[in-house]
Protein backbone atom coordinates (compact mmCIF):
# COMPACT_ATOMS: atom_id res chain seq x y z
CA UNK A 1 0.00 0.00 0.00
CA UNK A 2 2.74 2.48 0.95
CA UNK A 3 4.54 1.76 -2.31
CA UNK A 4 1.32 2.39 -4.22
CA UNK A 5 0.78 5.71 -2.45
CA UNK A 6 4.37 6.81 -3.01
CA UNK A 7 3.96 6.15 -6.72
CA UNK A 8 1.23 8.79 -6.97
CA UNK A 9 2.79 11.64 -8.91
CA UNK A 10 3.11 15.11 -7.39
CA UNK A 11 1.21 14.22 -4.23
CA UNK A 12 2.27 17.37 -2.40
CA UNK A 13 -0.06 19.90 -0.82
CA UNK A 14 -1.01 22.79 -3.14
CA UNK A 15 -1.32 26.10 -1.28
CA UNK A 16 -2.79 29.20 -2.95
CA UNK A 17 -2.04 32.63 -1.44
CA UNK A 18 -4.04 35.67 -2.60
CA UNK A 19 -4.10 39.32 -1.61
CA UNK A 20 -3.86 42.93 -2.71
CA UNK A 21 -0.54 44.63 -3.39
CA UNK A 22 1.33 45.62 -0.23
CA UNK A 23 -0.58 43.47 2.28
CA UNK A 24 2.46 41.37 3.20
CA UNK A 25 1.57 38.35 1.09
CA UNK A 26 5.15 37.73 -0.08
CA UNK A 27 6.52 38.18 3.45
CA UNK A 28 4.03 35.61 4.74
CA UNK A 29 5.01 33.17 1.99
CA UNK A 30 8.74 33.59 2.68
CA UNK A 31 8.24 33.09 6.42
CA UNK A 32 6.10 30.02 5.77
CA UNK A 33 8.76 28.24 3.69
CA UNK A 34 11.72 29.63 5.63
CA UNK A 35 13.47 31.36 2.74
CA UNK A 36 12.91 34.07 0.13
CA UNK A 37 10.94 32.66 -2.77
CA UNK A 38 8.89 35.81 -3.42
CA UNK A 39 10.26 39.33 -3.69
CA UNK A 40 9.07 41.65 -0.91
CA UNK A 41 7.97 45.21 -1.65
CA UNK A 42 5.76 47.85 -0.08
CA UNK A 43 3.81 49.67 -2.80
CA UNK A 44 4.41 48.36 -6.33
CA UNK A 45 3.22 44.82 -7.13
CA UNK A 46 6.17 42.45 -6.63
CA UNK A 47 4.59 39.39 -8.27
CA UNK A 48 4.01 39.82 -12.05
CA UNK A 49 0.63 39.15 -13.65
CA UNK A 50 -0.49 35.57 -13.23
CA UNK A 51 -0.38 32.80 -10.64
CA UNK A 52 3.07 31.34 -10.09
CA UNK A 53 4.07 28.01 -8.63
CA UNK A 54 6.95 27.66 -6.17
CA UNK A 55 8.16 24.21 -5.23
CA UNK A 56 9.16 24.69 -1.62
CA UNK A 57 9.29 23.02 1.77
CA UNK A 58 7.57 23.79 5.06
CA UNK A 59 9.66 22.41 7.91
CA UNK A 60 11.27 19.92 5.53
CA UNK A 61 8.00 18.80 3.90
CA UNK A 62 7.41 19.40 0.19
CA UNK A 63 4.60 21.77 -0.80
CA UNK A 64 3.59 23.57 -3.97
CA UNK A 65 2.90 27.23 -3.22
CA UNK A 66 0.90 29.27 -5.73
CA UNK A 67 1.49 33.00 -5.36
CA UNK A 68 -0.92 35.34 -7.13
CA UNK A 69 -0.31 38.61 -8.86
CA UNK A 70 -0.97 41.36 -6.29
CA UNK A 71 -4.02 43.42 -7.11
CA UNK A 72 -3.46 47.14 -7.69
CA UNK A 73 -5.89 49.73 -6.46
CA UNK A 74 -7.91 50.46 -9.60
CA UNK A 75 -11.09 49.11 -11.17
CA UNK A 76 -9.52 47.68 -14.34
CA UNK A 77 -6.91 45.74 -12.39
CA UNK A 78 -9.57 44.40 -10.01
CA UNK A 79 -11.62 43.11 -12.95
CA UNK A 80 -8.54 41.49 -14.50
CA UNK A 81 -7.66 39.89 -11.17
CA UNK A 82 -11.13 38.40 -10.67
CA UNK A 83 -10.99 36.91 -14.17
CA UNK A 84 -7.59 35.42 -13.42
CA UNK A 85 -8.85 33.71 -10.26
CA UNK A 86 -12.01 32.41 -11.99
CA UNK A 87 -9.96 30.85 -14.79
CA UNK A 88 -7.60 29.23 -12.32
CA UNK A 89 -10.49 27.76 -10.33
CA UNK A 90 -11.99 26.38 -13.54
CA UNK A 91 -8.72 24.55 -14.28
CA UNK A 92 -8.96 22.96 -10.82
CA UNK A 93 -12.68 22.20 -10.82
CA UNK A 94 -14.54 19.46 -8.99
CA UNK A 95 -14.11 17.14 -11.98
CA UNK A 96 -10.29 17.39 -11.91
CA UNK A 97 -7.95 14.98 -10.11
CA UNK A 98 -7.45 15.65 -6.40
CA UNK A 99 -3.71 16.20 -6.91
CA UNK A 100 -4.54 19.20 -9.14
CA UNK A 101 -6.86 20.91 -6.64
CA UNK A 102 -5.81 23.67 -4.31
CA UNK A 103 -5.61 21.92 -0.94
CA UNK A 104 -5.56 25.11 1.11
CA UNK A 105 -6.42 28.70 0.17
CA UNK A 106 -5.30 31.85 2.00
CA UNK A 107 -6.53 35.39 1.48
CA UNK A 108 -4.28 38.10 2.95
CA UNK A 109 -5.32 41.48 4.24
CA UNK A 110 -3.48 43.58 6.81
CA UNK A 111 -3.77 45.74 9.87
CA UNK A 112 -4.33 49.31 8.75
CA UNK A 113 -7.44 48.76 6.64
CA UNK A 114 -10.89 48.94 8.19
CA UNK A 115 -12.73 46.81 5.63
CA UNK A 116 -12.38 44.46 2.69
CA UNK A 117 -13.11 45.89 -0.75
CA UNK A 118 -16.34 44.60 -2.39
CA UNK A 119 -14.36 42.75 -5.09
CA UNK A 120 -12.28 41.03 -2.36
CA UNK A 121 -15.45 39.74 -0.73
CA UNK A 122 -16.65 38.52 -4.14
CA UNK A 123 -13.40 36.59 -4.68
CA UNK A 124 -13.65 34.96 -1.24
CA UNK A 125 -17.29 34.02 -1.85
CA UNK A 126 -16.32 32.57 -5.24
CA UNK A 127 -13.72 30.40 -3.50
CA UNK A 128 -16.26 29.24 -0.93
CA UNK A 129 -18.80 28.47 -3.67
CA UNK A 130 -16.17 26.20 -5.25
CA UNK A 131 -15.98 24.38 -1.88
CA UNK A 132 -12.60 25.89 -1.04
CA UNK A 133 -12.44 26.55 2.69
CA UNK A 134 -10.56 29.86 2.82
CA UNK A 135 -8.28 31.15 5.57
CA UNK A 136 -8.12 34.93 5.96
CA UNK A 137 -4.76 36.04 7.37
CA UNK A 138 -4.53 39.47 8.97
CA UNK A 139 -0.87 40.36 8.40
CA UNK A 140 1.27 42.99 10.17
CA UNK A 141 -0.74 42.21 13.30
CA UNK A 142 1.97 43.64 15.57
CA UNK A 143 0.55 47.06 14.67
CA UNK A 144 -2.65 46.44 16.62
CA UNK A 145 -2.52 48.72 19.65
CA UNK A 146 -4.03 47.73 22.96
CA UNK A 147 -6.73 50.37 22.66
CA UNK A 148 -7.65 49.15 19.15
CA UNK A 149 -8.10 45.46 20.00
CA UNK A 150 -11.87 45.73 20.39
CA UNK A 151 -12.18 47.45 17.00
CA UNK A 152 -10.15 44.70 15.31
CA UNK A 153 -12.21 42.02 17.00
CA UNK A 154 -15.28 43.64 15.44
CA UNK A 155 -13.45 43.86 12.10
CA UNK A 156 -12.65 40.14 12.20
CA UNK A 157 -16.27 39.30 13.04
CA UNK A 158 -17.39 41.50 10.15
CA UNK A 159 -15.09 39.63 7.73
CA UNK A 160 -16.59 36.32 8.87
CA UNK A 161 -20.15 37.62 8.60
CA UNK A 162 -19.77 39.32 5.20
CA UNK A 163 -17.77 36.56 3.47
CA UNK A 164 -18.73 33.32 5.23
CA UNK A 165 -15.16 32.34 6.20
CA UNK A 166 -14.62 30.49 9.48
CA UNK A 167 -11.03 31.39 10.27
CA UNK A 168 -9.28 34.75 10.49
CA UNK A 169 -5.76 34.48 11.90
CA UNK A 170 -3.58 37.38 13.08
CA UNK A 171 0.06 36.97 11.98
CA UNK A 172 3.22 39.03 12.47
CA UNK A 173 6.13 37.46 10.59
CA UNK A 174 8.71 40.25 10.76
CA UNK A 175 7.67 42.85 13.36
CA UNK A 176 9.52 46.16 13.24
CA UNK A 177 10.68 48.17 16.25
CA UNK A 178 9.00 51.58 16.55
CA UNK A 179 10.42 54.72 18.17
CA UNK A 180 8.61 54.11 21.46
CA UNK A 181 9.75 50.46 21.72
CA UNK A 182 12.89 49.23 23.42
CA UNK A 183 12.97 46.18 21.15
CA UNK A 184 11.08 44.72 18.20
CA UNK A 185 8.06 42.53 19.07
CA UNK A 186 8.47 38.79 18.65
CA UNK A 187 6.85 37.16 15.60
CA UNK A 188 3.55 35.39 16.26
CA UNK A 189 0.71 33.59 14.51
CA UNK A 190 2.73 31.50 12.04
CA UNK A 191 2.33 28.18 13.94
CA UNK A 192 -1.44 28.73 14.13
CA UNK A 193 -1.48 29.50 10.42
CA UNK A 194 0.37 26.27 9.61
CA UNK A 195 -2.18 24.36 11.69
CA UNK A 196 -5.06 26.09 9.89
CA UNK A 197 -3.65 24.94 6.54
CA UNK A 198 -4.06 21.32 7.63
CA UNK A 199 -7.51 21.93 9.12
CA UNK A 200 -8.78 23.67 5.98
CA UNK A 201 -7.46 20.85 3.78
CA UNK A 202 -9.57 18.30 5.62
CA UNK A 203 -12.65 20.50 5.19
CA UNK A 204 -11.92 21.03 1.47
CA UNK A 205 -11.52 17.28 0.95
CA UNK A 206 -14.78 16.40 2.73
CA UNK A 207 -16.72 19.15 0.93
CA UNK A 208 -15.39 18.60 -2.60
CA UNK A 209 -14.81 14.86 -2.85
CA UNK A 210 -18.50 13.74 -2.90
CA UNK A 211 -19.14 16.05 -5.86
CA UNK A 212 -16.00 14.73 -7.58
CA UNK A 213 -17.18 11.14 -7.10
CA UNK A 214 -20.68 11.96 -8.37
CA UNK A 215 -19.20 13.44 -11.56
CA UNK A 216 -17.27 10.21 -12.10
CA UNK A 217 -20.39 8.11 -11.50
CA UNK A 218 -22.34 10.16 -14.06
CA UNK A 219 -19.69 9.35 -16.66
CA UNK A 220 -19.85 5.69 -15.66
CA UNK A 221 -23.64 5.63 -16.10
CA UNK A 222 -23.42 7.17 -19.57
CA UNK A 223 -20.60 4.83 -20.53
CA UNK A 224 -22.62 1.89 -19.21
CA UNK A 225 -25.14 2.34 -22.02
CA UNK A 226 -22.67 0.64 -24.36
CA UNK A 227 -22.29 -2.52 -22.28
CA UNK A 228 -25.64 -3.02 -20.54
CA UNK A 229 -27.41 -6.36 -21.31
CA UNK A 230 -29.66 -6.24 -24.36
CA UNK A 231 -30.41 -9.87 -25.22
CA UNK A 232 -33.32 -11.85 -23.81
CA UNK A 233 -36.81 -12.95 -24.79
CA UNK A 234 -38.27 -12.31 -21.34
CA UNK A 235 -38.34 -8.51 -21.27
CA UNK A 236 -39.27 -8.34 -17.58
CA UNK A 237 -36.28 -10.52 -16.69
CA UNK A 238 -34.07 -8.45 -19.00
CA UNK A 239 -35.15 -5.22 -17.33
CA UNK A 240 -34.05 -6.65 -13.97
CA UNK A 241 -30.71 -7.75 -15.44
CA UNK A 242 -30.08 -4.26 -16.81
CA UNK A 243 -30.85 -2.69 -13.44
CA UNK A 244 -28.61 -5.22 -11.67
CA UNK A 245 -25.83 -4.38 -14.11
CA UNK A 246 -25.97 -0.68 -13.26
CA UNK A 247 -26.40 -1.33 -9.55
CA UNK A 248 -23.34 -3.58 -9.38
CA UNK A 249 -21.30 -1.12 -11.41
CA UNK A 250 -22.25 1.82 -9.18
CA UNK A 251 -21.57 -0.08 -5.95
CA UNK A 252 -18.18 -1.26 -7.18
CA UNK A 253 -17.12 2.12 -8.55
CA UNK A 254 -18.37 4.16 -5.59
CA UNK A 255 -16.32 2.02 -3.24
CA UNK A 256 -13.32 2.21 -5.57
CA UNK A 257 -13.48 6.01 -5.91
CA UNK A 258 -13.82 6.57 -2.16
CA UNK A 259 -10.87 4.29 -1.42
CA UNK A 260 -8.72 5.94 -4.10
CA UNK A 261 -9.52 9.42 -2.83
CA UNK A 262 -8.72 8.53 0.78
CA UNK A 263 -5.38 7.04 -0.27
CA UNK A 264 -4.51 10.34 -1.95
CA UNK A 265 -5.78 12.34 1.02
CA UNK A 266 -3.57 10.28 3.33
CA UNK A 267 -0.58 10.68 1.04
CA UNK A 268 -0.91 14.47 1.08
CA UNK A 269 -1.89 14.75 4.74
CA UNK A 270 0.78 12.33 5.98
CA UNK A 271 3.55 14.80 5.26
CA UNK A 272 1.68 17.83 6.55
CA UNK A 273 0.84 16.27 9.93
CA UNK A 274 4.53 16.23 10.79
CA UNK A 275 4.94 19.96 10.20
CA UNK A 276 5.51 21.88 13.45
CA UNK A 277 4.27 19.08 15.66
CA UNK A 278 4.09 21.31 18.73
CA UNK A 279 1.61 23.78 17.25
CA UNK A 280 -1.53 24.47 19.26
CA UNK A 281 -4.70 24.14 17.22
CA UNK A 282 -7.35 23.92 19.93
CA UNK A 283 -8.76 27.29 18.88
CA UNK A 284 -9.33 26.20 15.29
CA UNK A 285 -12.44 23.99 15.70
CA UNK A 286 -10.51 20.89 14.69
CA UNK A 287 -11.69 17.42 15.59
CA UNK A 288 -11.31 17.20 19.40
CA UNK A 289 -9.86 13.70 19.28
CA UNK A 290 -7.14 14.68 16.81
CA UNK A 291 -6.32 17.76 18.90
CA UNK A 292 -5.90 15.65 22.02
CA UNK A 293 -3.62 13.17 20.26
CA UNK A 294 -1.51 15.87 18.66
CA UNK A 295 -1.00 17.84 21.86
CA UNK A 296 -0.29 14.84 24.09
CA UNK A 297 1.75 12.59 21.81
CA UNK A 298 3.29 14.91 19.21
CA UNK A 299 6.83 13.72 19.96
CA UNK A 300 6.12 10.14 18.88
CA UNK A 301 4.22 10.85 15.64
CA UNK A 302 7.10 10.14 13.29
CA UNK A 303 7.59 6.64 14.68
CA UNK A 304 4.01 5.48 14.94
CA UNK A 305 2.05 6.97 12.05
CA UNK A 306 2.09 5.20 8.71
CA UNK A 307 -0.71 6.59 6.59
CA UNK A 308 -0.36 3.74 4.13
CA UNK A 309 -1.87 1.35 6.66
CA UNK A 310 -4.95 3.48 7.33
CA UNK A 311 -6.66 2.43 4.14
CA UNK A 312 -5.79 -1.23 4.76
CA UNK A 313 -7.81 -1.08 7.97
CA UNK A 314 -10.84 0.65 6.46
CA UNK A 315 -14.18 -0.87 7.32
CA UNK A 316 -16.23 -2.07 4.39
CA UNK A 317 -17.71 1.03 2.80
CA UNK A 318 -21.52 1.06 3.12
CA UNK A 319 -23.37 0.40 -0.12
CA UNK A 320 -26.80 1.41 1.11
CA UNK A 321 -26.52 4.73 -0.72
CA UNK A 322 -26.48 2.89 -4.07
CA UNK A 323 -29.01 0.23 -3.12
CA UNK A 324 -31.48 2.94 -2.14
CA UNK A 325 -31.49 4.22 -5.71
CA UNK A 326 -32.71 0.90 -7.03
CA UNK A 327 -35.25 0.57 -4.27
CA UNK A 328 -36.96 3.60 -5.74
CA UNK A 329 -36.59 2.78 -9.44
CA UNK A 330 -38.82 0.01 -10.80
CA UNK A 331 -38.65 0.38 -14.55
CA UNK A 332 -40.02 -2.19 -16.92
CA UNK A 333 -39.51 -2.55 -20.63
CA UNK A 334 -42.85 -1.78 -22.21
CA UNK A 335 -43.96 -2.98 -25.60
CA UNK A 336 -41.59 -4.35 -28.22
CA UNK A 337 -37.95 -5.35 -27.97
CA UNK A 338 -37.00 -2.21 -29.91
CA UNK A 339 -37.81 -0.29 -26.74
CA UNK A 340 -34.82 -1.78 -24.86
CA UNK A 341 -32.56 1.11 -25.87
CA UNK A 342 -35.16 3.66 -24.73
CA UNK A 343 -35.50 1.75 -21.47
CA UNK A 344 -31.74 1.96 -20.86
CA UNK A 345 -31.71 5.69 -21.69
CA UNK A 346 -34.64 6.36 -19.35
CA UNK A 347 -32.98 4.35 -16.58
CA UNK A 348 -29.71 6.23 -17.04
CA UNK A 349 -31.49 9.57 -16.90
CA UNK A 350 -33.27 8.58 -13.69
CA UNK A 351 -30.05 7.32 -12.09
CA UNK A 352 -28.20 10.54 -12.94
CA UNK A 353 -31.08 12.56 -11.47
CA UNK A 354 -30.96 10.51 -8.27
CA UNK A 355 -27.20 10.73 -7.71
CA UNK A 356 -27.40 14.48 -8.41
CA UNK A 357 -29.74 15.00 -5.45
CA UNK A 358 -28.40 16.54 -2.24
CA UNK A 359 -29.45 13.47 -0.27
CA UNK A 360 -27.11 11.19 -2.22
CA UNK A 361 -24.26 13.73 -2.00
CA UNK A 362 -24.72 13.90 1.78
CA UNK A 363 -24.61 10.10 2.06
CA UNK A 364 -21.29 9.96 0.22
CA UNK A 365 -19.96 12.81 2.36
CA UNK A 366 -20.97 10.99 5.54
CA UNK A 367 -19.22 7.81 4.37
CA UNK A 368 -16.02 9.79 3.70
CA UNK A 369 -16.17 11.73 6.97
CA UNK A 370 -16.93 8.62 9.04
CA UNK A 371 -14.12 6.72 7.30
CA UNK A 372 -11.63 9.50 8.08
CA UNK A 373 -12.80 10.06 11.64
CA UNK A 374 -13.35 6.46 12.68
CA UNK A 375 -10.47 4.75 10.93
CA UNK A 376 -7.75 7.37 11.00
CA UNK A 377 -8.47 8.44 14.56
CA UNK A 378 -8.76 4.85 15.77
CA UNK A 379 -5.60 3.90 13.92
CA UNK A 380 -3.73 6.79 15.55
CA UNK A 381 -5.20 5.89 18.92
CA UNK A 382 -4.28 2.20 18.82
CA UNK A 383 -0.82 2.91 17.46
CA UNK A 384 -0.21 5.39 20.27
CA UNK A 385 -1.48 2.95 22.89
CA UNK A 386 0.61 0.10 21.48
CA UNK A 387 3.67 2.34 21.30
CA UNK A 388 3.27 3.42 24.92
CA UNK A 389 2.56 -0.12 26.19
CA UNK A 390 5.60 -1.42 24.33
CA UNK A 391 7.71 1.39 25.72
CA UNK A 392 6.63 0.64 29.30
CA UNK A 393 7.22 -3.09 28.81
CA UNK A 394 10.76 -2.36 27.68
CA UNK A 395 11.28 -0.13 30.72
CA UNK A 396 9.97 -2.87 33.02
CA UNK A 397 12.34 -5.40 31.44
CA UNK A 398 15.25 -2.99 31.83
CA UNK A 399 14.44 -2.35 35.51
CA UNK A 400 14.02 -6.07 36.16
CA UNK A 401 17.33 -6.80 34.46
CA UNK A 402 19.09 -4.04 36.40
CA UNK A 403 17.83 -5.44 39.70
Amino acid sequence: MQKQINNNENMALNLLILGKTGVGKSSLLNALVGKEVAKVGSVEPQTPYGIFKYEAEIDGKKVNVYDSWGIERNEDAAKKWKELIKNELKKRGIDKDIKDWFHSVTYCTHVGVDRLEPFEKEIIKELLNEKYETIVVLTKAERIKQEDKKDYKNYINDIKEKTGVNRVIKVAVNPKKTIIMTEAPKPFGLPEYKAAILVSWKKIFIDRMPLHIIEKLKRDINYGELYAPREGKDLEKLSKEIQEYFKDMLIKNTKKYIEESIKKYCSITGNMLNINQNIKIKNLDYDKRIVDFESEFADVYNDIIDFGDFVKNMHRIPIAAIKDLFGIIHFKIKGKKENIYKFICDLNKELINKISEKEFEDKIRKIIKDTLDNNIVKSIYYRIINFIVDMFNKIKKYIKKSN
